[in-house]
């Protein structure tokens, strides 16, 4: 029995042209039905197979991509006073900052920055002016302040001062 008599119409109803084409293909015994198109059928040869995804390879490729992502000092900053350009008073939320090196400042991530006991958008703000440090942008320029507190509340009206005693002659 043939490939093609195996697949009837009520058994793929919105086959599409492109899957008939396909079935045809192998059918005539042609193989990949890419093959024609001038893409290669077998997998692309840099991919690493399966077996070389092992525990310790994957820690020493990411052991190296630790190691490729930490700046190099060369503008002059330490972390105690590169913590103080960010703002925020970033160098004060940081135990230990004088002892802290500069490789230690690059590993952190948001895991070791929540069991130190910084706030949600604390670490976001730090990791954010990390990484802007990393692909080398000055502090100075990417560093801001807070934003400032909203003075509307919720979707009604804005919230208006008390009303106070209206300027002019008094009635007396």
């Amino acid at each position: 029995m043939s490939l093609l008599a195996r697949f009837s119409a009520r058994q793929l109803p919105r086959c599409g042209r492109l899957h008939v084409v396909t079935i045809r293909h192998f059918a005539e015994g042609k193989g990949d039905g890419n093959a024609d198109r001038g893409e290669p059928a077998a997998a692309v040869p840099n991919t690493p197979s399966p077996f070389q995804l092992t525990p310790e390879f994957l820690k020493q490729e990411h052991a190296s991509e630790l190691a490729r992502r930490i700046p190099q000092n060369q503008r002059g900053y330490t972390p105690q006073t590169l913590l103080t350009a960010f703002g925020r008073g970033c160098e004060t939320k940081l135990p230990d900052v004088e002892t802290l090196s500069w490789e230690e400042l690059f590993r952190l991530n948001n895991q070791k920055l929540n069991k130190l006991g910084l706030g949600v958008q604390e670490r976001k703000y730090l990791l954010w002016c990390l990484e802007k440090f990393r692909q080398g942008e000055d502090p100075k320029k990417f560093a801001h302040d807070p934003p400032p507190k909203k003075t509307q509340r919720g979707w009604g009206p804005p919230v208006r001062k008390k009303p106070g005693p209206k300027p002019g002659p008094s009635k007396s």
